[in-house]
């Protein structure tokens, strides 16, 4: 393992949580136990999340009091320096990575992840689409898979996929298009896509069956005239109370947004509803890279900014005009 200056290394911080200011400097470099759960990660690539530097104030239930040390990002792209023996990692591994905010993040040339978190990348993927994959895909996959009941899509189920119904709003953006990607690998017989008329072609694209344009009423005007859906996953966040009536009674309704039960009817029968957060898991990026090596997919990236205009990408990013995600390049 190189640093440089002394054992030091470039970082990015947020010196004051009710602050979304970022800030550059030099810390030490993290310490390495072999004999731990952590692999230590040498990163080229990170992306910010929207409204990650406000979590520790809006969340603080999740936090440790006397949080030491504010490193933001939370998922990126890089190379193992040092794994522990028996984890599957080895140094020389170019991999990636989605981590719980409450450790230090991806914003600096050397971390530290637990290696439950982290899986191989595609060997063909850059370290810019690389560090833009783990959340959105992640989010999506476990909404598709492993948020519903049983009785929903499976992963690998195709038979039983088939008989299934999905729809799927923001279905032109990061978490949506992943998830009617996936439900389209997973062999699922019908996929509605949520989006604007103006993509309802790249959401075809993508994998959906169906297209239901927001504009002009038509996501109602879809819902009156067609068949109901086993699965709701709402990935955009807006008029949840029009896409219940597009509900099977009994259907599972899932949003990484608000809490679905807001506005649910009151005789409205479900196997599930509610709002979740994605658990960080190297299986299940291991299984999205594997379909990404066998479909070809890359994420939506928007830009690629350098280190030094971090300050630059989050501003972006939480400015909610984005198609796709800003990455951030790491020294």
């Amino acid at each position: 393992m190189t640093t440089t200056d002394n054992n030091t290394i470039k970082a990015v911080l947020q010196p004051d949580p009710a602050a979304n200011k970022l800030e550059l400097t030099r810390l030490a470099a993290p310490e390495y136990d072999p004999n731990g759960s952590s692999a230590l990660i040498r990163v080229h690539a990170a992306s910010p999340c929207k409204g990650e530097l406000g979590w520790e104030v809006n969340f603080p239930s999740l936090f440790p009091e006397g949080r030491p040390l504010r490193v933001p990002g939370t998922e990126g792209a890089g190379t193992v320096e040092a794994a522990p023996a028996g984890s599957g990692l080895s140094a020389g591994d170019d991999v990636f990575f989605r981590i719980h905010a409450t450790i230090p993040g991806a914003l600096r040339e050397l971390t530290l992840v637990p290696v439950s978190m982290v899986a191989k990348k595609p060997a063909g993927l850059s370290w810019t689409d690389a560090a833009a994959t783990p959340l959105s895909s992640l989010t999506a996959y476990q909404g598709v898979f492993t948020q519903a009941p049983d009785s929903a899509v499976a992963a690998k189920a195709k038979a039983h996929n088939a008989t299934q119904s999905v729809l799927i709003t923001g279905a032109a953006g990061g978490v949506g298009s992943w998830a009617v990607k996936l439900a389209a690998a997973a062999g699922v017989g019908r996929i509605v896509g949520v989006s604007s008329a103006s993509k309802a072609a790249t959401v075809k694209g993508y994998g959906a069956t169906e297209v239901a344009a927001y504009n002009d009423g038509g996501v109602e005007k879809w819902v009156a005239a067609a068949a109901p859906v086993d699965l709701i996953l709402d990935a955009a966040g807006s008029d949840l109370d029009k896409l219940w009536p597009a509900l099977k009674d009994n259907g599972t309704f899932l949003s990484v947004c608000v809490d679905p039960n807001a506005t649910k009817p009151a005789d409205k029968k479900v196997a599930k509803a509610t709002w979740f957060l994605v658990e960080p898991s190297g299986k299940d990026l291991t299984e999205i890279a594997r379909l990404m090596d066998l479909h070809a997919w890359t994420p939506l990236v928007d830009s690629v900014v350098p280190f030094e205009e971090v300050q630059a990408a989050y501003d972006k990013t939480d400015g909610g005009r984005t198609n796709g995600k800003v990455v951030v390049t790491v020294p």
